[in-house]
């Protein structure tokens, strides 16, 4: 209501009670509110709208797993583990979500022993306006075992043709590796191999390639740790050659009444790499003697072959086999049925000659006294220097130097010599 006072018009409130005024601000309180529901459907569809989605393939990451280091283990199959999840939520809540923020992990902090564990995978970073309802699979199966550190030579291989028809005739390393992983991995390392190219070299070079494991199929093995990763390879290159090995010298006393009959070594000879001029001071390899002390019967050592330090052996060992054959001695009697008359003088003739055969008593190893032939030992009387007349003069036996006479009998004869 207004009203005039002093020729003014004066504004004035009427006194409403309070209940009137809040029955008037509910409507806009109410609006604002039908408001906002509006606003948030619109964004995030309708709280009825629940639709699903299917998010494949998270890696799931194994975490702590330097706790299983410190303790000396390690997991034996080391693939890569995936998992599936369904969830569930509005339009707007599914459209944004963002795979990369979504993590699968596996804490393999209380593993302390080596065996098979199934632990559970655990999500995150999934907003809390979805629903998590399907983890697919919900745990990982994982073996667990100890490390093993496995010490081995690489072998080296050498690729590709050197230059001017030159060989290589050397390539290795004096290097090994240590495997260290679990042991049924490590079980089925073959081979331990490093690949070095010799294509067109025609120089001697020191070369540092990976080291690559391989099983018994020839596929090569991952998952595992070589210390060295590298190693250093001496390739040298020349010339390869044949060369022959010689028999060695037996050295030593076998015991009495035995004796050494024959010598062989296997291989005869060898494919040898070397520079020429190493092969001109290499007519054939040699061997240190072979000791023969207190031995009765036949043996066979591999021996070292003394090589010239720049000469190699080509694909086989610097060792051969000797076989050294020992027999017992045997005796045996013979008998020579004539006598050789030698060194008669000129214009003289023998007349007449006392005996005319020798019975002997010979020894030897079996096999080379089965081996002996009639026409291998001599009876033989020298004239050298005999005039004409009656001589007695000795009886001699020649023959082979393994055959030992023992005695014989006659060991001296007569014989009359006479003119032409």
């Amino acid at each position: 209501m207004y009203s005039g006072s002093s020729g003014k018009i004066k504004k004035t409130m009427m006194n409403y009670p309070p209940d009137l005024v809040n029955d008037r601000k509910l409507p806009k309180i109410l609006l604002a509110i039908i408001l906002a529901v509006a606003i948030w459907i619109m964004l995030n569809g309708s709280p009825t709208d629940i639709n699903q989605q299917e998010i494949n393939a998270i890696p799931v990451t194994l975490i702590n797993t330097e706790s299983l280091r410190e303790k000396n283990l390690t997991i034996e199959d080391n693939r890569n583990f995936y998992v599936n999840l369904g969830v569930k939520g509005t339009t707007a809540a599914l459209i944004a979500i963002n795979k990369d923020e979504i993590t699968a992990e596996v804490d393999l902090k209380n593993i302390d022993k080596a065996g098979v564990y199934e632990p559970e995978i655990e999500i995150r970073g999934l907003s809390n306006s979805v629903i998590l309802e399907k983890v697919n699979p919900q745990k990982i199966r994982i073996v667990v075992s100890d490390i093993i550190d496995s010490s081995r030579d690489v072998e080296v291989i050498a690729q590709g043709k050197p230059a001017d028809g030159l060989k290589v005739i050397h390539a290795e390393t004096s290097e090994k590796i240590h495997i260290i992983g679990p042991e049924e991995s490590i079980g089925k390392v073959e081979k331990a191999i490093a690949l070095v190219s010799v294509n067109d070299l025609s120089y001697d070079s020191l070369q540092y390639p990976q080291v690559k494991l391989y099983d018994k199929n020839g596929d090569q093995i991952e998952g595992l740790q070589s210390i060295p990763q590298v190693v250093e390879v001496e390739v040298r290159i020349g010339a390869i050659r044949k060369v022959p090995v010689k028999i060695p010298h037996t050295i030593g006393q076998t015991e009495a009444g035995y004796r050494v009959t024959n010598v062989t070594v296997s291989p005869e000879s060898l494919m040898v790499g070397a520079k020429q001029e190493v092969f001109d001071q290499l007519p054939e390899i040699t061997m240190d003697p072979i000791s023969v002390s207190a031995k009765i019967r036949t043996f066979t050592e591999n021996v070292q072959l003394n090589l010239p330090e720049d000469a190699f052996i080509i694909d086989g060992s610097d060792e051969v086999a000797v076989t050294v054959e020992i027999e017992a001695i045997l005796e045996k009697g013979i008998t020579i049925d004539k006598i050789v008359v030698e060194n008669l003088g000129e214009g003289l003739n023998v007349i007449e000659l006392a005996d005319s055969s020798v019975v002997l008593r010979i020894a030897g190893a079996p096999s080379q006294l089965n081996e002996l032939k009639s026409d291998q030992l001599t009876a033989y009387i020298d004239l050298k220097d005999l005039d004409k007349g009656e001589h007695e003069v000795p009886i001699r036996i020649r023959g082979p130097a393994h055959i030992e006479i023992k005695r014989y009998n006659p060991q001296m004869t007569k014989v009359i010599l006479g003119e032409n």
